[in-house]
């Protein structure tokens, strides 16, 4: 049992050495993306919750290296608001680096609290990464994982050994970050929460291809 538990850990390990490399070999092989299409359709309203588009710069794009990008403002009658952010990609991996670079490296942000959170959707577990940012403007909650096609992700470097065998194998190497935040309305961290994840159980069906 116990050498089976090694050898495990071995191909691991080896498989984690040889991500950067195999990174760089198939970015070398693939142009940037530049197409527009959008493999998942995502409705403006969803429950009570009823969204617009938020425009992106062509900085932003250069960035990401994709501009396969939605970001979009949902609010509720109550005046709630719901930040959805999903970007997808099937040749540049950079496209999904971790939420918390941008909250810092835009400048007066501090991050206080970094989890990883479970929860029942639809029948089944979602793991999500859970962060907490101080701003200028006030405590904003943040949650998001990581997809490689139905499947979900909490951390990055399984969503793309994931898509790694998948290339290997010949399959479709699509894969998507999904993020929503939230600002934390005082003394209602918890409900604010709650209002994610019944967010997210809403949003969950159009995110299957």
């Amino acid at each position: 049992m116990e050498v089976k538990k090694l050898n495990y850990w071995i191909v691991i390990i080896i498989l984690i050495i040889s991500l950067p490399i195999v990174f760089l070999v198939y970015k070398r092989q693939q142009p940037i993306e530049k197409t527009s299409f959008i493999p998942v359709n995502i409705p403006y309203k969803i429950d009570d919750w009823v969204g617009k588009d938020i425009p992106l710069t062509d900085k932003i794009y250069q960035i990401l290296e994709t501009n396969k990008v939605i970001l979009r403002e949902y609010k509720n009658q109550e005046g709630d608001i719901i930040w959805l952010y999903v970007v997808f990609s099937e040749k540049n991996r950079v496209s999904f680096h971790p939420p918390e670079y941008c909250y810092i490296g835009s400048g007066g942000t501090e991050l206080i609290e970094k989890k990883v959170v479970m929860f029942p959707v639809d029948k089944k577990s979602l793991s999500v990464n859970k962060l907490t940012f101080k701003m200028p403007e006030g405590k904003q909650l943040v949650l998001f994982w990581y997809m490689a096609g139905s499947q979900t992700f909490a951390s990055y470097y399984r969503q793309q050994l994931h898509l790694i065998f998948n290339i290997i194998r010949g399959k479709s190497s699509q894969g998507m970050m999904v993020r929503l935040s939230t600002y934390i309305q005082k003394g209602k961290k918890r409900e604010d929460f709650k209002k994610l994840v019944s967010f997210i159980k809403n949003l969950e069906p159009y995110l299957i291809k």
